[in-house]
């Protein structure tokens, strides 16, 4: 037991030595701190992975995300432990930038079961650490991105590196859909979707802002975001390699078993033309 506890105590040490001297390098060396805001299933996944393939890029990727698998409220809360998670994460590898991802819709990782934070508040904190630079990926396609995520849900492939060979067929609830908004029917799901994304817009500086969309920088070619990403942080793009796939490239007529029922939620609202979009992700 007691080799035990030194095998730990060794380990520990060296894991805090470790973190200590990437932060001083860190410090030293980094330029720039980056943040990239995103509502999931939007090419993010693909986008941060041909960035932390770049020598001079750290993502860091996802750091709330472990918090979501807890049924009660993990209560991160507020500013000291935020930043901790963010440093550990920048301290994990020396490099002269460092990104990470954050989630910002009413039920991700802003909410109150997680950090408990407003965006305002969020942006104010990251400034205060050093963020100096900030990515807004957007899909506009909410209907393709919801579903992408009940195909994902069922199939249990969130993410892909092959061509998929056939169409995973969903029903759709259009009146019991609180998936990251917590309002049920569709199309009110979807208007909390668009007043987040203005909340988010309207808090950033056009400055210090890099906006992307999934349709125009990532769907038909994902280094078109990659290139756009390299420019506006000033680093020269690399020749990443694309590790993943589409998972739902199929017209929502092939996706969707209730798919009239669906055009009958739509066709008469704003959000009709989703209907007539039939790339998919």
């Amino acid at each position: 037991m007691k080799r035990f506890f030194k095998i730990i105590k060794k380990i520990l040490l060296e894991l805090f030595v470790f973190s200590t001297l990437n932060r001083i390098l860190n410090f030293i060396s980094r330029d720039q701190y980056v943040a990239m805001f995103h509502i999931g299933r939007c090419g993010s996944t693909v986008l941060a992975d041909m960035l932390d393939q770049h020598p001079e890029i750290h993502w860091g990727k996802e750091v709330f995300q472990p918090y979501h698998k807890h049924r009660k409220p993990v209560f991160i809360t507020r500013n000291r432990c935020i930043r901790q998670l963010i440093r550990r994460s920048a301290s994990t590898a020396v490099s002269g930038t460092f990104g990470f991802e954050t989630k910002y819709l009413p039920l991700q990782d802003l909410s109150y079961q997680c950090t408990n934070i407003s965006i305002g508040e969020y942006l104010q904190l990251l400034r205060k650490m050093g963020f100096t630079r900030f990515i807004v990926l957007h899909r506009k396609n909410y209907l393709r991105r919801a579903v992408s995520f009940e195909a994902s849900k069922v199939s249990g492939d969130w993410h892909t590196s092959v061509p998929t060979s056939s169409p995973t067929k969903i029903t759709l609830n259009v009146n019991s859909f609180p998936f990251d908004t917590g309002i049920e029917n569709l199309v009110e799901s979807f208007k909390a979707i668009d007043n987040s994304f203005q909340q988010l817009a309207g808090t950033i500086s056009q400055k210090e802002v890099l906006h992307l969309t999934y349709e125009a920088d990532i769907l038909n070619d994902p280094t078109i975001g990659y290139k756009k990403v390299c420019s506006f942080l000033g680093i020269q793009p690399q020749k990443p390699r694309i590790y993943y796939k589409r998972t739902n490239p199929y017209k929502l007529e092939e996706l969707l078993k209730n798919f009239n029922e669906v055009r009958a939620k739509l066709e008469n609202t704003e959000y009709a033309w989703m209907l007539e979009d039939n790339t998919g992700k």
